[in-house]
C-alpha cells in the first residue's frame, strides 16, 4: 500500500496510513519517472536509466553507457514480459534494449578491442586472446596484458588446468609458447617453430598443426624437439583439422577420413568415419564432444558419430568459424550470422543470438559459457550475457488477422461470413507484433478442408482461388525463427453454390441426362434394328442376284464347254481335210512326175519331143508342187505334235547353196542380182535334208518375192 515518490534527486516511500515520507535513495541526480517492475524500480534521469533493487535496498548498475546508448535525454522506461527494456527519448525517439543484464565491453585498461576475441579459461580466471591487441583478463579483475611486448596469440587447447598461448614471432619461422598459473602468470615456455595451433596434454607435450603437418613438439631448453607425426602438402593443409579427443588421443580430418591417432607417436589406431563428401572442404580445427562426436567446421556445420557411422550437415547454409562445446549438451557455432547454441545430442538449434538478442554485432569468432556469464566473441569487443536468460522461451507470438480480401477487393475483417456464390477468391491479411524481432517472424497457414497441412512462410498475406462451394476455416499462427508457435487465430466462411450447383439441381439434371440417354438409346435401337432388316434384305436380293448370275455363268460354261468342243471337231475335220487334200494331190501329181521322168530319161537318148530344159523345169515345178504339198501334211504333223526329223549325215552348206540356185530364173524374170556365197570347204554334220531344203526354200522364195525389181538377193551358207 505503499507509494513511491521522486522528488528533485531523492526517492521516498510515502506510507498512505501514516501520511508521512521515508527517503529511500539520494541519486545526486535529477529524477524524472518511475517504473516499477517485480523487485526493481526504473527511474529515468537524462542519459540514464538507474535501477533500485527495493528488496536489497541499493542500486544496481544502471543502464547507458554501459549498453553504449547514445547520449540522449531519457524521458520513461518500461520493462516487458520478455526481460527487454523500453525506453523513451527526446531525441531519438524509442530505444530498446532485449535484456538489461546485457555488458558490451569494447575495451580493457584503456586498450581497444579491435581484432578478435577467442576465449580460455582456468579455474575461476578467463582469459581472452586477440590477433593484435594482446591478452585481456575477464576474471576475476578485468585487465590488459602483452606478455613480452607479444600482441598476436592463439591459444591452444589443454586439459592440464593452465593456459597456454602461442604467439607470433612476426618472422614466420613459428611461434613463442607461453603457459600461465594463478601464480607466476604468463611464463614463456619454448619456442615452438612451425607451430601455429593444436593442444598441450598433461604431461606438457604439444600436438601442433604446421602448414606442413601434424608434430609433436616436446620442449627442451629454450625450444623443443618437435617430430613430424603426419605430413601435407603446404597447399592441402585447409583440408587437414585436428583436435583433442575426450581420452587426449588427436582426432584428424585427412580429406575426407576420420582418423584417431595414438599419442606420442600419432600411429592411427582407427578410422572413425569416412566423408568422401567432404574431402575436399577446408576449416581450421575439429571439436570432440565428450560422447566422441567430431564436429567439423566446413561450408557447412557438419557433426560425425563414429558409432553409427553418420556424416550429419547441421545449419546448411552457414559458414561456421569453429565450435566449442559448453558441458557435454550444449554446443556453441560461431558465425558471422550470429552465436548458433546447439543441443550436443540432437543438434537442434535452441537459441540463436544476433544483435537483435543484445550481441554487439552479429560477427562471432569467440564464446565461453562459464556458470552465470555467455562470453561472445566479436571483432571489435564483447558481449557478456546472463546464462539464466539463455533459454528462457520468449512470450508467444499471437497472430492478427488484419484484413480481408474477397475477389480482390477489400473488406471488414467482422465482415459477414457468408459470401456470394460467385465469390471464390478469398485472401487474408495478417501480423504479430514483435519490435525487436521483426524480420524473424514467421507464419505458419492452412486452409480447412482443403488442407491439414501447415505451410510457412514469411509473407503477411495470402490468396486461395478458385474455390469450391462449402465451408472452410483459415488458421494462422506465428512464432519468432524456430521456436515454438503461439495461439492459432481462425476465421470461418461460408461459400454458398450457384443454384446449378446445389445437389437438387444436379439430381434433376442427372435425372433428364438419363432419360435423354433411355431415349436415345431406344432411338437408337430402334434404328439399329431398322437398319438390321434393311442390310438383311439387300443381302437376300443380292443373293438372288448372284444366284441368277451363277447360273448364267453355268450356262456360258456349258456354252463355252461345247464351242470347244466343236472347234476340236472342227480343227480334226481340218486335219483329216488337209491329209485328204494332201493324199488327192499326191496321186495326179505322181501320175504327172512318172511320164516327165520316164520322158526326160529318153530326152537324154535323143528321142524326146521336149528339150531338156523344159523338161527340168517341168520336173522342178512337179517337185516343187510335191514340197507344198508335203508342207502341209507337215503342218498337221507338226500340229498334231506328231513331226519327226530324219537325220541324214551330208554337206548341209552344199544343200542349201543348190536350193537357193533353183531359184535364179525366178530372179531373172524380175531383174533380181541373186548372188548365193558358200563356203570353200564342206560342212558336214547331221540333219534333215527334207525340212532344210523347205527352210532355205522359203527363206529365198519370200525374198525374191519381196525385194523390189532390179534389186539385189544375197545367200549366205558359212559355219
Amino acid at each position: 500500500g505503499s507509494a513511491l515518490v521522486a522528488r528533485g534527486s531523492r526517492l521516498y516511500r510515502f506510507d498512505s496510513e501514516t501520511e508521512s515520507f521515508a527517503t529511500i535513495a539520494n541519486t545526486g541526480r535529477q529524477l524524472d519517472e518511475i517504473h516499477r517492475q517485480g523487485r526493481t524500480a526504473y527511474l529515468t534521469e537524462r542519459e540514464e536509466v538507474l535501477r533500485y533493487d527495493l528488496q536489497a535496498r541499493r542500486f544496481r548498475p544502471p543502464i547507458g553507457p554501459l549498453q553504449h546508448l547514445p547520449n540522449v535525454t531519457t524521458t520513461t522506461a518500461l520493462r516487458d514480459r520478455a526481460g527487454g527494456l523500453w525506453m523513451g527519448t527526446q531525441e531519438e525517439g524509442l530505444l530498446h534494449i532485449p535484456d538489461p543484464e546485457i555488458r558490451h565491453v569494447q575495451s580493457i585498461d584503456g586498450e581497444a578491442i579491435r581484432y578478435g576475441f577467442g576465449f580460455r579459461k582456468a579455474e575461476d580466471t578467463v582469459w581472452g586472446t586477440t590477433w593484435g591487441d594482446g591478452l585481456f583478463q575477464l576474471r576475476p579483475r578485468r585487465r590488459h596484458a602483452v606478455p613480452d611486448g607479444h600482441a598476436l596469440w592463439v591459444s591452444p587447447r589443454s586439459p592440464d588446468g593452465h593456459l597456454h598461448g602461442l604467439t607470433s614471432t612476426g618472422t614466420g619461422r613459428g611461434r613463442h609458447w607461453y603457459r600461465w598459473t594463478p601464480g607466476g602468470g604468463w611464463q614463456f615456455v619454448a619456442f615452438a617453430e612451425g607451430a601455429i595451433r593444436g593442444y598441450v596434454e598433461t604431461s606438457g607435450t604439444g600436438y601442433f598443426w604446421h602448414n606442413r603437418g601434424l608434430y609433436r613438439h616436446v620442449p627442451s631448453g629454450d625450444t623443443t624437439r618437435r617430430t613430424r607425426l603426419r605430413a601435407w602438402p603446404v597447399g592441402e593443409s585447409q583440408h587437414h583439422l585436428m583436435g583433442p579427443a575426450p581420452n587426449g588421443d588427436i582426432v584428424l580430418f585427412d580429406q575426407g577420413d576420420v582418423l584417431r591417432l595414438r599419442r606420442p607417436d600419432g600411429a592411427v589406431v582407427d578410422t572413425l568415419a569416412r566423408v568422401p563428401a567432404y574431402a575436399e572442404a577446408g576449416g581450421r580445427r575439429l571439436t570432440v564432444d565428450a560422447k566422441g562426436r567430431v564436429w567439423c567446421p566446413f561450408s557447412d556445420l557438419v557433426r560425425v558419430d563414429p558409432r553409427r557411422g553418420t556424416a550429419e550437415p547441421l545449419l546448411e547454409g552457414v559458414e561456421v568459424e569453429n565450435v566449442g562445446m559448453a558441458g557435454d549438451s550444449l554446443a556453441m557455432a560461431k558465425t558471422d550470422e550470429g552465436l548458433y547454441l546447439l543441443d550436443a545430442n540432437t543438434g537442434a538449434v535452441r537459441r540463436h543470438l544476433t544483435a537483435g538478442d543484445g550481441l554487439l554485432s552479429n560477427d562471432v569468432n569467440g564464446a565461453l559459457l562459464t556458470e552465470d556469464t555467455l562470453y561472445v566473441g566479436h571483432k571489435s569487443g564483447l558481449s557478456l550475457l546472463p546464462t539464466d536468460s539463455l533459454f528462457q522461451a520468449p512470450p508467444a507470438l499471437h497472430a492478427v488477422l488484419t484484413g480481408l480480401e474477397v475477389n480482390l477487393r477489400q473488406r471488414s475483417v467482422q465482415a459477414d461470413s457468408l459470401l456470394a456464390p460467385d465469390e471464390r477468391a478469398v485472401g487474408f491479411s495478417y501480423t504479430a507484433a514483435s519490435l525487436t524481432r521483426s524480420s524473424r517472424v514467421r507464419f505458419e497457414q492452412r486452409l480447412l478442408p482443403q488442407s491439414s497441412n501447415w505451410s510457412t512462410t514469411e509473407q503477411r498475406f495470402t490468396r486461395y482461388t478458385n474455390l469450391e462451394p462449402g465451408t472452410y476455416r483459415f488458421e494462422v499462427r506465428a512464432r519468432l525463427g524456430d521456436g515454438s508457435s503461439g495461439p492459432k487465430t481462425t476465421r470461418v466462411f461460408t461459400i454458398p453454390p450457384h443454384f446449378y450447383e446445389t445437389w437438387w439441381f444436379q439430381l434433376l439434371v442427372a435425372t433428364g441426362v438419363l432419360g435423354l440417354v433411355l431415349g436415345g438409346y431406344r432411338w437408337r435401337v430402334r434404328r439399329l434394328q431398322h437398319r438390321q432388316a434393311e442390310l438383311q434384305s439387300a443381302v437376300d436380293e443380292r443373293t438372288r442376284a448372284l444366284k441368277a448370275r451363277t447360273e448364267e455363268l453355268a450356262a456360258e460354261k456349258e456354252k463355252t464347254e461345247a464351242q470347244a468342243e466343236r472347234l476340236q471337231e472342227l480343227d480334226e475335220a481340218k486335219n483329216r481335210f488337209f491329209a485328204h487334200v494332201s493324199h488327192e494331190f499326191r496321186t495326179p501329181l505322181s501320175l504327172i512326175l512318172s511320164p516327165l521322168r520316164d520322158t526326160l530319161q529318153r530326152a537324154a537318148g535323143g528321142a524326146a519331143t521336149l528339150s531338156e530344159n523344159q523338161l527340168r523345169r517341168m520336173l522342178s515345178s512337179a517337185e516343187r508342187l510335191q514340197r507344198l504339198i508335203d508342207q502341209l501334211l507337215d503342218l498337221a504333223t507338226l500340229e498334231a505334235g506328231q513331226m519327226t526329223l530324219d537325220l541324214q549325215p551330208g554337206d548341209v552348206a552344199a544343200t542349201a547353196t543348190r536350193v537357193a540356185e533353183a531359184f535364179h530364173s525366178k530372179a531373172q524374170e524380175k531383174g533380181l542380182d541373186l548372188r548365193v556365197m558358200g563356203p570353200e570347204a564342206r560342212i558336214r554334220t547331221q540333219f534333215d535334208p527334207e525340212k532344210v531344203e523347205t527352210i532355205v526354200s522359203n527363206l529365198v522364195g519370200n525374198a525374191v518375192k519381196f525385194t523390189p525389181d532390179g534389186g539385189r538377193v544375197t545367200v549366205l551358207v558359212e559355219r
